[in-house]
């Protein structure tokens, strides 16, 4: 979706950051501009792709509820945003287990195919990043978007949602076996799988503690951390991610300020 304004003002994507324990990054508001009703353009909005397809009256009832009830859609909005942000931060820690794991042969061994399963696991995180961020434009635009787009875009981005609740699984099985692997060793234990479990450890007990999730805080509390120091990097640059994923959905974001805002170049 290209955004155009026909007034002077800047459209921005403000990013709201909220950090929990560890210093870990677990929610994000995403507010897009307003846009000129006549001109939405790109991947969302383009109205002529469904001038043949039929309309129902849930379709436009859905469409009604949003557009007349703000508190509603800001709520739907948070909701896929958290989503994004979360995919974004454990796509992130994913990748970085995944490199830090490359050379430790003997718990390759060990470990089998759940690293075959969180790979395929991050490789998800990365397709539904542009679902849920089409989700968020959709439910910010509901005046521009067309009945039936809307409903599919939002049931997509649950689906997404539902996909990543069940699949997570992927992520809690290395954790568990890194944790075992770790245990045996002892005091020897190597620094580098300490470091990944931690690392996905918290990432689970954060996200964990957001969505109240009672069996998973359950699970980890009498669980280990084998260190707190955190070997390389692994800092997750929403602004980036955003900006590389709107371009994929055709969003007109050019530009970061220096304060953290995504602004689009509204000449």
């Amino acid at each position: 979706m290209i955004m155009k304004t026909n007034s002077k003002s800047l459209a921005i994507v403000a990013l709201v950051f909220i950090s929990l324990t560890a210093g870990f990054l677990v929610g994000i508001l995403v507010d897009f501009p307003k846009t000129d009703n006549t001109q939405l353009a790109g991947t969302i909005g383009r109205v002529q792709n469904y001038k043949n397809v039929k309309v129902t009256q849930e379709d436009i009832e859905l469409k009604n509820d949003l557009v007349s009830d703000t508190l509603i859609l800001k709520a739907i909005s948070t909701y896929f945003n958290y989503y994004y942000v979360r995919a974004v931060s454990q796509g992130e820690k994913i990748r970085y287990a995944l490199e830090a794991l490359e050379n430790q042969d003997t718990y390759k061994e060990n470990a089998g195919v759940l690293l075959q399963d969180i790979a395929r696991y991050a490789t998800f995180l990365e397709n539904a990043r542009l679902d849920l961020l089409q989700a968020i434009a959709v439910v910010t635009f509901p005046t521009e978007v067309h009945p039936v787009m809307m409903r599919n875009t939002i049931v997509q981005a649950n689906n997404v949602i539902s996909q990543i609740s069940y699949r997570k699984q992927a992520v809690l099985d290395l954790t568990d076996n890194l944790g075992t692997y770790l245990e045996k060793q002892g005091k020897e234990a190597n620094a580098s799988l300490a470091s990944v479990h931690t690392v996905l450890t918290m990432e689970q007990i954060t996200n964990a503690i957001t969505l109240n999730d009672k069996v998973v805080l359950k699970y980890f509390e009498k669980k280990k951390i084998f260190t707190e120091q955190i070997q390389g990097s692994f800092a997750t640059d929403l602004q980036v991610a955003v900006i590389a994923d709107a371009q994929k959905l055709g969003l007109a974001l050019f530009e970061v300020d220096p304060m953290g805002l995504l602004v689009e170049d509204a000449t």
